[in-house]
């Protein structure tokens, strides 16, 4: 995902250094501050062999609870609770509509469920109420993520017919934060300037470098707040090659290509980041025997937040 791409983490006041030209921004937060934070993912996907094309779809929303429970110097510390989740597959169903809805609140009373559905929906319900503790600086850098071995039982116990399942651990919940947010500058700024950070991975293609180019674009009023405004473009520095040992009957999938844009809005007078909005496009290609399928991943994601 940028599945669940996945953050997360902070309530916020924004603390200014007056300039008449530039401005240092940095997350701030205080004890006991309490946000509403909604997340939505869709991904679509599309795999072509030959003349043969299949799509399918996912789409998911997660409502959060963060609380503030420490904050000292540059650093804070954060919970972060799953309250509900809400999910729609593209799936062959009994029914033939081809789509499964599931909402964790709206089923909870629901006894009509059968099968898979069923199954992925108690899988998400067990879900519900896991919380992380997540630490981070006051630039937005994830420090640490902590999920307690109760929780991370829940999660194994959800299995692999649970899509969420890798978002909700510790290292999907830091990729999940940083698709929604990111490191801020290290010095004051002005509208128009840019910087970069770097980002690492190890997937089924390989390890690679993800290069993030942010820029700062200034103030904008929308609907009589004044917002300060970002935007972000990536890509990867260099595709992976595939490994010496591949095997040749069936190797690994082949990145083509990954890529992404972004916008951001944060409220210097709530101090949070009020929305954000990603895209990420991601297209590979297997082998297998004589065949060839190119596959294309789109994922849009969105965040908000709400002080209490």
């Amino acid at each position: 995902m940028r599945l669940f791409g996945i953050v997360l983490w902070g309530a916020a006041c924004l603390a200014i250094i007056p300039s008449a030209t530039a401005e240092e921004i940095r997350w701030k937060l205080a004890v006991g501050d309490q946000l509403d934070v909604t997340l939505n993912q869709k991904s679509e996907s599309s795999a072509v062999c030959q003349t043969i094309e299949r799509k399918t779809s996912s789409e998911v929303r997660l409502e959060l609870e963060w609380k503030v429970t420490k904050a000292q110097d540059d650093q804070v510390t954060l919970e972060q609770t799953i309250r509900r989740i809400q999910m729609k597959l593209q799936t062959p169903t009994a029914d033939r509509s081809g789509q499964v809805d599931l909402d964790t609140l709206a089923d909870s009373e629901k006894k009509s469920r059968t099968g898979l559905e069923k199954k992925v929906l108690k899988d998400l319900q067990n879900l519900v109420g896991i919380t992380a503790i997540v630490e981070m600086n006051t630039r937005g850098e994830i420090l640490n993520v902590i999920v307690a071995e109760d929780d991370l039982e829940k999660l194994r116990q959800a299995g692999s017919s649970t899509p969420l399942l890798k978002m909700m651990s510790a290292s999907g919940l830091t990729d999940l934060f940083r698709q929604s947010s990111f490191v801020l500058p290290e010095k004051e700024v002005e509208a128009g300037f840019e910087w970069t950070n770097e980002r690492k991975s190890v997937g089924p293609f390989g390890p690679l470098t993800l290069e993030e180019t942010f820029r700062y674009d200034g103030e904008k009023e929308v609907d009589g707040r004044t917002l300060q405004t970002f935007s972000l473009k990536s890509t990867v520095d260099r595709l992976p090659d595939l490994p010496p040992d591949a095997n040749p009957v069936d190797p690994p999938p082949e990145l083509k290509q990954l890529s992404g844009d972004g916008v951001f809005s944060f409220d210097p007078e709530t101090g949070v980041f009020l929305k954000s909005a990603t895209s990420t496009t991601l297209k590979s290609s297997k082998g297998f025997r004589d065949l060839m399928v190119d596959s294309t991943i789109i994922t849009n994601s969105s965040m908000s937040i709400q002080r209490r």
